[in-house]
């Protein structure tokens, strides 16, 4: 079977004319890539199925026709070795991939419904906290479960709800509650997530956003309802001013 390399479910990125940027949300590191690492990126993080290192060498062979095919191969081996050691990018064999994607798929179906029902009920009761709650338990079980391409998958297909209530405020006091019941710091991530969730429970098109900042590196997550950020203060767009994804 034939080795290939993927992005791992697990980071998310943003690459421009000035490099790529990588968040990874397990650890909580952002790493930069420049030039010709930048480039490897790029093609891996629009290739799912992941690419081999002869794909890469070959695709990169037209920009750097001068220099000889060995070094190339010995610059990417060199360049994947270390992407993978720290969890950015992973091996994957074309036998294995479809079942991965497959299971992945399944889960993410359970999950889903198992949100949605919870989530409905819970708020038919006007139990918003509890509903916060239960939704901060599934969130950090999808991570653990899926990693973060469930969460992402969840959050994108989350549906926004026909009765529209009035419910920004409220939900943020919900999920502030229930933060401080949980038996574990609620990180920027589970918590955007949760409020994006609920909100668009309450009818509000929410979107949550994950971003960064280059220097100092660090990075955030936030929801926002059309131009203003909800839990967070509006001044959080210019700080993190390097947007890895929206959902």
């Amino acid at each position: 079977m034939t080795t290939r390399f993927a992005v791992s479910p697990d980071v998310c990125s943003s690459s421009n004319d000035d490099g790529s940027t990588i968040l990874h949300l397990t650890s909580g590191l952002l790493y930069s890539l420049l030039g010709t690492g930048s480039q490897i990126w790029t093609r891996l993080s629009t290739r799912p199925d992941g690419l081999t290192v002869d794909e890469i060498v070959c695709a990169l062979r037209d920009d750097f026709a001068e220099v000889p095919n060995d070094t190339i191969r010995c610059d990417v081996e060199k360049l994947l070795a270390q992407l993978r050691q720290k969890g950015i990018v992973e091996l994957r064999d074309e036998g294995s991939a479809s079942l991965a994607e497959t299971s992945r798929a399944r889960l993410s179906t359970i999950v889903e419904f198992v949100a949605r029902q919870t989530v409905d009920t819970l708020l038919k009761l006007k139990l918003t906290s509890a509903a916060a709650f239960a939704v901060l338990i599934l969130v950090d079980l999808t991570l653990k479960a899926g990693g973060f391409q469930t969460l992402q998958h969840l959050i994108r297909c989350w549906p926004i709800s026909n009765e529209r209530q009035p419910g920004e405020e409220q939900v943020c006091r919900a999920i502030d509650r229930a933060a401080m019941l949980y038996v574990k710091d609620a990180l920027c991530l589970q918590r955007s997530a949760v409020i994006t969730c609920l909100l668009r429970s309450y009818g509000t098109p929410a979107q949550m956003v994950i971003a960064c900042r280059k220097t100092p590196f660090e990075g955030h997550a936030w929801a926002e309802v059309g131009d203003r950020v909800v839990n967070d203060t509006q001044k959080v767009r210019g700080y993190y001013s390097s947007v890895l994804a929206r959902w």
